[in-house]
């Protein structure tokens, strides 16, 4: 689905035609909400098989997930609100790069965070 999703928004990133870049946007959205929905589905169901300790942190990853992919989407759309030239370019640029650092620095840290939790619980069950 994510292959599909690139695959079908990719042309609209790379052409001016607005009309273009909304039938690509359009269409690489169905893949897109596809992979959100199995997501949000699988870290609900994760969540409730994990110690009560973490279950908080992973519903807190699962939230960053779909609210961080979410910019993706928008920042897609921003060129045809009318913007247009290098505004447009250096808005679609930060967009992504705030997705990126949001999504990927903080799902990192929020990992690191379960991780470290579900050891402490775990040593300390061993122990």
């Amino acid at each position: 689905a994510a292959l599909i999703m690139i695959g079908l928004g990719y042309p609209g990133e790379i052409t001016a035609d607005p009309m273009l870049r909304a039938a690509s946007g359009l269409a690489g959205m169905i893949p897109f909400i596809y992979l959100v929905g199995i997501l949000f589905t699988e870290f609900s169901r994760v969540t409730k098989e994990q110690y009560k300790e973490v279950q908080g942190l992973i519903h807190a990853a699962k939230w960053l997930i779909v609210v961080t992919w979410c910019f993706y989407p928008a920042v897609y759309f921003f060129p045809l609100l009318g913007w247009s030239g290098s505004s447009a370019e250096v808005a679609l640029q930060a967009g992504y790069t705030i997705a990126d650092i949001t999504a990927k620095v903080g799902l990192g840290l929020l990992i690191y965070a379960i991780a470290r939790r579900k050891t402490e619980i775990e040593n300390h069950r061993a122990a």
